[in-house]
């Protein structure tokens, strides 16, 4: 079963680098983390591991608008948990 976390956020860095941190810890094997980053000033991690990902989308919208965008971008996920700042 593959389990992808959507972390959302803008303009947020301590958030988005705690909550890698706190993605790095699990120790279920079969994860994947997808930072969805809709802010004005762009997370830059030049450290992410094989199973992360960064999204950058500056074209708005509302919190559901953003992981409908995000959902689409891990298909094959049999559960997608959502952390929002």
């Amino acid at each position: 079963m593959k389990v992808c976390a959507i972390c959302l956020t803008a303009d947020r860095p301590e958030y988005t680098a705690r909550a890698i941190a706190c993605f790095r810890s699990q120790t279920y094997q079969n994860k994947a983390l997808l930072i969805y980053d809709s802010g004005k000033v762009p997370f830059i991690d030049d450290e992410l591991e094989p199973n992360e990902y960064l999204v950058r989308d500056n074209n708005g919208g509302t919190i559901g608008e953003l992981r409908n965008r995000a959902i689409a971008l891990v298909p094959g996920a049999d559960i997608i948990m959502h952390w929002d700042s």
